[in-house]
């Protein structure tokens, strides 16, 4: 065999192992990308499923669907595989084997954890056994030493409705009181000039004193104005007869749940759940939940949200009324030493 004739034979010889080993390269790319275009058998919610809801209910809102294997099948993956769509084809039939699978099982003996919307892939977390459910999970979530107490600002006052279980807010309250005793008092020159001399009774202001502003007789010697041509007493008379005054009452409080109305016992066979108002509930002392309560019955709440993952100081806020915007008691004490020069 001439030296011709042995290289040509090894090169063919080559030839054909890079073929072949480009073949299995090809091939193994082949199967892979046909596994990850493989279906399988799922299982998908065709509406709104409430929290708490038994399975065995649930069950009309649930129907198999079709997945691609790379979505649905991968390590820890809790979603529920039945296998291969086409049983007749090469397609693995032990593809689904990591995955739970027992839809029927599930659903006799669960209820919903949590809401499931339409469209979602079942998966088994999503079901719970009933006596895994704490009806008062709320009461265990509150510390020693602390009550929780719901209010409802609404959504406005309560940060557009963007608040979570977990967040940190301020409690504003906005109070109207009347001002009509001040008013009085300041309509009337001498028990002004009391006033501005600090000779003002206690609890005279609030009529609990017994204290009677001087009558007319007996303030003629003192001070001769006339309240009638007085400038300040027209002022005064044309003042507002009620004020609104806005305060910050509590500061960084825990929001312990957020939600409209009432949420329904997933336990209970009856639905409690209401539609109304949303309602945060906040964890305060006693002490606090007072100021609060006085606050809701005879104001309007509102919350502000605090920045998370911060330590939060105290400020020291003194409230803010019209006057933050007309500067009214600026004008009023000018007007008080304008009265008192002269």
């Amino acid at each position: 065999m001439s030296r011709r004739t042995v290289v040509l034979a090894v090169a063919l010889l080559l030839a054909g192992v890079a073929a072949f080993a480009v073949w299995r390269y090809l091939a193994s790319v082949e199967n892979q990308v046909r596994a990850d275009l493989d279906e399988v058998v799922v299982y998908r919610a065709t509406a709104l499923i409430a929290a708490g809801t038994p399975g065995t209910e649930a069950a009309s809102s649930i129907q198999p669907y079709q997945a691609l294997v790379r979505d649905v099948v991968f390590e820890g993956s809790t979603i529920l595989c039945a296998g291969p769509v086409d049983r007749d084809t090469a397609a693995d039939p032990a593809v689904c084997d990591a995955n739970p699978f027992d839809l029927d099982d599930l659903l006799s003996s669960g209820i919903t954890a949590g809401p499931i919307s339409a469209g979602q892939v079942i998966t088994e977390d999503m079901f719970v056994t009933a006596d895994s459910v704490d009806p008062n999970r709320l009461a265990t979530d509150v510390p020693t030493g602390k009550i929780a107490v719901a209010v409802s600002p609404g959504e406005v006052g309560a940060v557009g409705g963007f608040l979570s279980p977990g967040d940190h807010v301020n409690v504003l309250a906005t109070l109207t009181f009347s001002v009509e005793t001040f008013k009085e008092i300041l309509a009337n020159p001498a028990t002004r000039q009391m006033l501005l001399q600090g000779a003002v009774p206690p609890g005279f202001l609030t009529g609990t004193s017994g204290a009677q502003p001087p009558t007319e007789e007996e303030t003629t010697e003192t001070d001769t104005t006339d309240v009638a041509t007085d400038a300040l007493a027209a002022w005064v008379a044309s003042l507002p007869d009620s004020v609104t005054f806005t305060r910050t009452i509590l500061q960084d409080i825990p929001v312990l749940a957020v939600g409209e109305g009432t949420v329904s016992n997933p336990q209970a066979t009856d639905d409690t759940a209401a539609d109304g108002e949303l309602s945060v509930v906040l964890e305060v002392l006693p002490a606090e939940a007072e100021v609060l309560e006085f606050a809701r019955q005879n104001g309007v709440i509102g919350l502000s949200l605090l920045p998370a993952g911060e330590t939060y100081t105290d400020l020291d806020l003194q409230g803010a009324t019209i006057d933050d915007v007309t500067l009214f008691s600026d004008r009023l004490v000018a007007l008080l030493e304008d009265a008192n020069a002269g």
